[in-house]
């Protein structure tokens, strides 16, 4: 193969490209020609191989950079590449299903943590109002019984319920800014914002 039949099976193997595209490759392979020199062109022409796989190559990331950047497609034949981009895409779901199942499992595994915490903040809180209540009704019945300890109790009861309640803000607050936090990390990160 020369170099003159190795750009002809090139630009026959591109022509499904928009012109620009196909002179962006032939000016490419010719410079990378040009720079190795025509004493090295038997080995250029080994080293690069096959030119329709090339072409193939080229097609594929132009389909792809194509999708990237997404517009409908206007014709059935551009609708027919982007099938075969679905296509590609499903083999290649052995790669990113597994990712996509991983981060659901993170962001899950964050929303029952967060769930499992603010509920053992909630339970310590009303453990502390109920204890308090206990203490200070215990105290009302040991009044007729001891009155000192019957004092002490009422006071244990009412130190308790007052802390219990002072807790019971920040634990809201806390709550609000956990499910505010995951919700904003979630929507950053999983919610996938609209093409330009």
């Amino acid at each position: 193969m020369t170099r003159l039949d190795f750009f002809l099976r090139l630009r026959e193997g591109l022509k499904k490209l928009p012109p620009e595209e196909i002179e962006n490759a032939v000016r490419y392979y010719t410079e990378y020609f040009d720079d190795a020199g025509v004493e090295n062109e038997q080995k250029v022409l080994q080293e690069l191989g096959d030119p329709m796989k090339i072409a193939q190559q080229i097609t594929a990331e132009y389909m792809v950079r194509d999708l990237a950047v997404y517009n409908p497609p206007k014709t059935a034949k551009k609708g027919l590449s982007a099938v075969w981009i679905a296509i590609l895409a499903v083999f290649a779901s052995p790669i990113a299903l597994p990712i996509a199942v991983a981060i659901a499992a993170v962001a899950l595994a964050m929303v029952v943590a967060a769930v499992a915490v603010t509920f053992a903040f909630f339970c310590f809180v009303f453990a502390l109002i109920l204890a308090g209540i206990a203490g200070f009704v215990a105290g009302l019945f040991m009044l007729g019984v001891h009155v000192p300890t019957g004092i002490c109790a009422m006071g244990v009861g009412l130190v308790s319920a007052g802390i219990g309640l002072l807790l019971f803000l920040p634990v809201m607050w806390l709550t609000k800014e956990t499910f505010s936090g995951i919700a904003r990390f979630i929507s950053k990160r999983v919610v996938r914002r609209k093409p330009l």
